[in-house]
């Protein structure tokens, strides 16, 4: 796990000073080493930088930017099968240097160019140098577990792991893209591939972008989709055989995350999904492994006891830390420092807590998301199910885009945000004709949205063409309701928020988390489930819990889903007011002179009134106005 950044330009510039600066700004993501390399040609100057955080073969060898024939490679992240595909190459006569999964990749590329990256598993973003083609090849792993931003101005193209990195590259002009600050005031993320800066996009997962040197144009392709998979025809096969199937998968992308030369925990939230890790590591023979667990003095909110339970039945070691509001104190204001786009997940705040404590032992973390985006674990889904058999009497009708015009008020969760909104409607539209239900999805996702986040702006956003606006035309498969929520979720919320929050997290605390159940071969064969092995008369996960029960007993895993989260509300208005009324107030706002400082104003005012219609719109200016304090 690492950091990549580099560029190509033909300014005149101190590049051993440069690249030093912009790997500087993300030094945490490589505290253990770092590399330069410059090559200069025809008056432009390649420069690729890279900073290193030791988890396989941690001698020198595995040193980047590291050089082979006419290629050279800056490289973040694992590639978790990097022995089997050694063994192909030397059967093919390559040679070895190390033992690290970095030269395994540069001599896959050599072999394979382009299609190599079909034989890894794991979770990467590299930067190849084809010194014979004179171009950089880049490439993001399926799912978008790590992150790669990129920008061409003026005929410089700048790369990076994170935002800053760009930034920090000489005489860049910051500006905000107002399309993106909207998109952030729907979600409370920023989707791809957008950024909050105009000139800085992000490569979407599975797509690789070559950037030829000579002519400075860009050129990206897709590779993998996981709308392919959820577009073919369901599997014809057995629960029995699903379930032994599945099994066997999980099982193989577990016991292929533990690969590593350095200490691996787990995080264990007490949930089926990270319990299911853990059960899959017992089962594989792993013992004694350390667990940790963010606990919350708020019972709502607190699962650590179950957490505990469940490493001792495991026979791991528990680590418990409480989270408490002075830790939420502290961690608030530095936000930004990892996030350099406004974020409003609060969930990150525990995960850098908990990061931060599990480094004091180990380098490597499992972490279990994708578990909910895979297998129908959020209550959501069961709610638009629910909603879309009370609106099923529409499914014959011409004009049922325009009756639901009339009764959108019913559909559960409304708020400004409407993501829960998304996925009510997209089942409940899954039983309409196609056409009507591609109109009124892009009305729902655009017109409602746009209304609010106009009235906080001080000009009208334009509204931005998001995958929420076209990920359905992608869809073939509009009668089955669960399998397309699930898909946009993959596409959109899971990648753009929960992968987000996860990378930046423990990579602040210098230690890499890997996501087992993020396995591409995993999506693949559940997307092509049925969909009552996942969602089956009310219960989600069906498939998933089934297999954790070989593990872990029922009675310890049968109770309300909690989520991993925190009571921010109750603090934001109690001991953390003061941080509220100064990231809710006028002057922060006319930092950036985005926002009708007016309606800010009765924002604020309803938020500390109680008015739970606005917490979350209050909590998402707090966001923005404390990520503006460090950016602008």
């Amino acid at each position: 796990m690492c950091g990549i950044a580099g560029y190509v330009t033909n300014l005149e510039l101190n590049h051993d000073l440069v690249i030093n600066k912009i790997t500087s700004t993300f030094a945490y993501r490589g505290p253990d080493d770092e590399g330069f390399w410059v090559n200069q040609k025809d008056k432009l100057t390649t420069v690729l930088g890279h900073r290193r955080l030791s988890i396989i073969d941690v001698s020198n060898a595995g040193h980047q930017p590291m050089e082979f024939e006419n290629y050279t490679i800056v490289f973040n992240g694992e590639v978790y099968n990097f022995e089997a595909i050694k063994k192909e190459l030397q059967e093919l006569g390559h040679q070895f240097k190390s033992n690290s999964d970095t030269e395994v990749i540069i001599h896959a590329y050599a072999q394979w160019k382009d299609l190599a990256v079909n034989k890894f598993v794991g979770m990467f973003a590299f930067a190849i140098h084809d010194k014979i083609k004179n171009i950089l090849f880049f490439c993001r792993d399926r799912s978008g577990v790590k992150p790669l931003y990129y920008s061409l101005l003026n005929n410089t193209f700048i790369f990076s792991s994170e935002i800053k990195g760009i930034l920090a590259f000489p005489n860049f002009s910051k500006k905000i893209n107002i399309e993106s600050a909207s998109i952030f005031f729907k979600y409370g993320y920023i989707m791809q591939d957008y950024s909050i800066f105009n000139g800085i996009k992000k490569l979407l997962p599975g797509h690789s972008l070559t950037y030829h040197i000579n002519e400075s144009k860009i050129e990206i392709n897709e590779y993998w989709n996981v709308l392919d998979y959820y577009n073919q025809h369901t599997l014809a096969i057995s629960y029995k055989e699903a379930k032994e199937e599945l099994t066997s998968i999980l099982s193989n992308a577990v016991n292929l995350r533990m690969v590593s030369d350095v200490p691996v925990g787990l995080f264990l939230s007490g949930g089926y999904d990270s319990s299911l890790v853990g059960g899959l590591l017992k089962n594989l023979g792993y013992e004694n492994l350390e667990t940790y667990t963010i606990g919350f003095e708020d019972k709502q909110f607190d699962e650590s006891i179950y957490a505990k339970k469940i490493a001792n039945h495991l026979g791991f070691k528990s680590n418990i830390l409480h989270c408490k509001q002075n830790d939420a104190k502290d961690i608030l204001p530095i936000l930004p420092n990892y996030f350099d786009e406004p974020f409003a997940d609060v969930s990150s705040i525990p995960t850098i807590l908990l990061s931060r404590f599990a480094a004091k032992d180990v380098k490597v973390v499992l972490s279990a998301d994708a578990g909910d985006e895979i297998f129908a674990g959020y209550d959501n889904y069961k709610r638009a199910i629910e909603y879309a058999k009370k609106f099923s009497y529409l499914r014959q009708s011409r004009i049922a885009g325009l009756l639901l015009n009339g009764i959108s008020e019913l559909i559960p969760n409304k708020n400004y945000r409407n993501k829960s909104n998304f996925k009510g409607l997209a089942s409940i539209l899954s039983d309409l004709p196609a056409k009507e239900s591609i109109n009124y999805l892009k009305l729902f996702s655009e017109k409602n949205n746009n209304y609010l986040v106009n009235k906080l702006f001080k000009e009208n956003s334009t509204p931005v063409k998001t995958h929420f606006n076209t990920l359905y035309y992608e869809l073939k498969n509009n009668t089955n309701s669960i399998n397309n929520m699930l898909a946009l979720d993959y596409k959109t919320y899971m990648v753009d928020n929960i992968l987000t929050k996860v990378d930046r997290s423990t990579m602040s605390a210098s230690i890499e988390g890997r996501e087992p159940l993020l396995d591409h071969r995993i999506i693949e064969f559940a997307a092509r489930l049925p969909e009552t092995f996942k969602y089956n008369k009310g219960i989600q996960k069906h498939i998933l819990k089934d297999i954790c029960y070989n593990y872990i007993p029922k009675e310890m895993l049968d109770r309300p889903k909690q989520g991993f989260t925190l009571p921010l509300y109750k603090w934001l208005t109690n001991d953390l007011k003061d941080f509220s009324l100064e990231y809710l107030s006028t002057e922060k706002c006319n930092k950036h002179m985005l926002l009708n400082t007016e309606y800010v104003a009765y924002v604020k005012k309803e938020f500390f009134k109680g008015n739970k219609a606005y917490q979350d719109l209050a909590w998402y200016i707090i966001c923005f106005n404390n990520w503006a304090d460090k950016w602008l």
